[in-house]
Parts: structure tokens; sequence; C-alpha cells
């Protein structure tokens, strides 16, 4: 990843969640990383802790996920100091209404923000 500093933009289809965690360790360092999209293969173990790295990428503009959740019941925590440059969201997954306001809290320059399957409870 360190020859990879000039990627802008990256697509991880098919993938499963055990490998994330070590990709996000290198994407960090990526300084033109304007979009990702990640599609995975399998149930992601901590859905946060992804959204969190996510929203730390320092140029990201775009960001589209298709993650199946797994049982996990805690919500993201409210973003208080940091915040995500990310201005396009789309969330293929399904999402619960009550995870919404946290995931805004982390994204305040969104123009636009797409959920595809938004449930109550």
């Amino acid at each position: 990843m360190s020859k990879l500093i000039r990627l802008e933009n990256l697509s991880l289809h098919n993938i499963e969640s055990k490998y994330l965690e070590e990709i996000f360790i290198h994407l960090i360092s990526l300084p033109y990383l304007y979009s990702l999209t990640i599609k995975c293969t399998n149930h992601v173990q901590n859905k946060n802790l992804l959204c969190q790295q996510i929203f730390l990428l320092p140029v990201l503009k775009y960001c589209k996920l298709s993650l199946i959740r797994n049982t996990e019941s805690n919500l993201l925590p409210i973003a208080i100091t940091k915040s995500s440059p990310i201005e396009y969201l789309a969330i293929i997954s399904k999402l619960y209404i009550d995870e919404l306001p946290n995931i805004l809290s982390y994204i305040p320059q969104i123009r636009r923000l797409s959920i595809h399957r938004i449930e109550v409870g």
C-alpha cells in the first residue's frame, strides 16, 4: 500500500470482512483517497469500528457501503470532536432509524445521502 500514495478511488467488492481491519490500517495513510466503495460478502463483526475508521479518512468525499451487520446492538457513539469530509454517503444495507442521528453527527458536510433500506427498531 505504501506504493499507492496517489490512489484516489478504491472499490472493494465481494470482500470478506475479516480483511477490512488490515486494509484500513493502510487506507488512513493515503492522502488522495476521495472515493471508497465496500461490499462485504459476510457479516461485519463490529460495524461501528468500521464506520469510525471510514470517518477518519482525511479527504474522503464519496463512500458507498454494503455491509451485513452482525447482531451488534450498540449504536455508533455521537461525534464530539471529529468530523468527516464525506459529502456523499450511500448505505446499501439495512439501517435502523435510531442509527441515523449518530451517523449524521460524523458527516456535517453531507450533500447527498442515500439509504436503500431503513427500518424502525
